[in-house]
């Protein structure tokens, strides 16, 4: 009814961490092709297929949407000790076109805080409708094309999804979502 819900268990955090020793492996094995990992990592990597089809991850969908699951893409999303990289407030359904609704699901892989800068969502946005939104060549955003809304909206009841690895935050594509800098020594690490 908020448009967002968590956070929800859906591994243990052995298992989670288990699969960002793969995503690290990954990284340190093939540099040059990280960047592939961003849209549609299931296409590339059958353990990430694996996270998809993972017992608890669609039983929390089920208990969301109903059995009739679609896997539209799976992509990582790290944020390193940077101290800049952010995503400014958004709405995945300006630029993601899928009637009626999509459900996304951020599965931390790290630990997700405020201080490495986790998703906070705006309660109850997902009934705004769409907000107009520009792209920018910020090059510190984690988004594609650097957007965020233009439109004049209150972010004071925003909420921050932190997460411990294994679990996720839900959220639907309307809601007004963004995130912070990673003010840690550590790389937060999503699978979205």
């Amino acid at each position: 009814t908020e448009g967002y819900l968590s956070p929800v268990r859906v591994m243990g955090e052995t298992e989670a961490e288990g699969y960002r020793a793969r995503y690290e492996t990954f990284r340190e094995r093939w540099p040059e092709h990280v960047k592939k990992l961003k849209t549609k990592a299931h296409v590339l990597c059958p353990w990430v297929d694996e996270i998809a089809r993972h017992e608890g991850v669609l039983d929390a969908f089920e208990g969301l949407i109903g059995p009739d699951i679609l896997c539209y893409s799976m992509a990582f999303r790290p944020k390193g000790p940077d101290r800049a990289t952010h995503a400014g407030w958004h709405q995945d359904s300006a630029y993601i076109k899928i009637e009626p609704i999509m459900i996304l699901a951020a599965l931390a892989l790290s630990p997700v805080t405020v201080e490495n800068g986790c998703l906070r969502v705006i309660p109850g946005s997902h009934a705004w409708g769409p907000m107009n939104h520009a792209d920018s060549d910020d090059p510190h955003s984690i988004l594609a094309r650097g957007q965020s809304i233009t439109d004049p909206f209150d972010d004071s009841a925003a909420v921050a999804m932190e997460l411990r690895p294994g679990e996720v935050g839900f959220f639907d594509f309307r809601a007004v979502h963004g995130s912070g800098p990673n003010l840690t020594d550590d790389t937060r690490l999503m699978l979205l």
